[in-house]
């Protein structure tokens, strides 16, 4: 594991989401990993794409909703970029819990967030 998605996994552990829209989880993600001491890239171009955010080489996408097969197929384009080393699934969705340990080969890790 890349120490900048052990550091953003770590940051993100910490986060009590507010309710609402992809957004306002947006907003909560991108200052949980700002307060860490993170550098935060948002709606970061890819080769097939924009991931929602970005620390590194650890592309972070954030579902509130969403089949499991359309997101791991969006998933599996941020694995197919040569720029990222790691993709972490960021989700309110007890549904998105289960997905595989690798896209394309990389490391995917899932931060399950519920909120009140």
């Amino acid at each position: 594991m890349s120490s900048a998605v052990s550091s953003v996994i770590s940051a993100l552990r910490q986060l009590s989401p507010r309710p609402g829209p992809e957004k306002v989880l947006a907003e909560d993600v991108r200052a949980a990993l700002t307060r860490a001491g993170l550098l935060v890239t948002s709606e970061a171009q890819l080769k097939e794409g924009r991931v929602d955010l970005r620390v590194q080489g650890t592309a972070i996408e954030l579902k509130v909703q969403g089949s499991p097969a359309s997101v791991l197929r969006q998933l599996q384009k941020y694995g197919r970029d040569e720029t990222v080393v790691d993709v972490v699934l960021v989700t309110s969705s007890a549904k998105l819990r289960s997905m595989p340990a690798t896209v394309e080969g990389k490391p995917l890790h899932v931060v399950w967030l519920p909120r009140l």
